[in-house]
């Protein structure tokens, strides 16, 4: 949509097939847009949606700024983002019309979660690593935590194991010993 901020207007200049369902009244571009975040957006995002999409209180957020955008998860979109980019200021600098845009970005929010989810797991166990028990400790740490038990195992003869039948059944004892510690602890705290 490309938006005239100061007449409250607005125009379609892309349509997906999503928006056919949308009939574009180029009068009261706040109206419409409030329609159309309450019709698309998940229920949970809905009122940080209708903050970003806010068209009265845009011009002084978009002061010195360029683009904003922000992230929400639609209904039938899932996550997008969405972004206002200036187009035309007046002479003071405030911004007159804005090109409103929206990008699917499913595919990199679940890329994101999956880095996220390799950067603390180890690959071969799937049990938390390192990375994550430093990031837990600091947790602790920050929220005062007083008192907590650390349990820390070492396999038994692992190099041996490893010198003597291969690296492979030194993988698979691992895997053993790391599904013993997970059914032993995982009702009573993070392995």
């Amino acid at each position: 949509f490309s938006i005239d901020v100061g007449s409250n207007t607005l125009e379609l200049i892309s349509r997906y097939d999503e928006e056919k369902m949308y009939p574009v009244n180029k009068e009261n571009a706040i109206e419409q847009v409030r329609a159309i975040v309450e019709a698309e957006v998940v229920p949970e995002d809905v009122e940080m949606a209708l903050n970003f999409m806010n068209l009265s209180t845009l011009p002084q957020r978009m002061k010195d700024k360029e683009i904003i955008l922000a992230e929400f998860r639609g209904k039938t979109l899932g996550w997008f983002c969405a972004q206002f980019i200036a187009v035309q200021r007046d002479d003071d600098g405030n911004i007159t019309e804005v090109i409103f845009t929206r990008q699917n970005i499913n595919e990199m929010k679940k890329e994101k979660e999956r880095l996220l989810k390799l950067s603390s797991y180890d690959e071969l166990t799937m049990l938390f690593n390192r990375h994550f028990y430093k990031e837990k400790l600091q947790e602790l740490k920050d929220n005062n935590v007083l008192f907590t038990r650390i349990i820390v195992f070492d396999i038994n003869e692992l190099k041996t194991v490893n010198d003597n039948i291969g690296h492979i059944a030194g993988d698979e004892l691992i895997k053993a010993a790391a599904s013993c510690i997970k059914n032993s602890f995982e009702n009573y705290g993070t392995a």
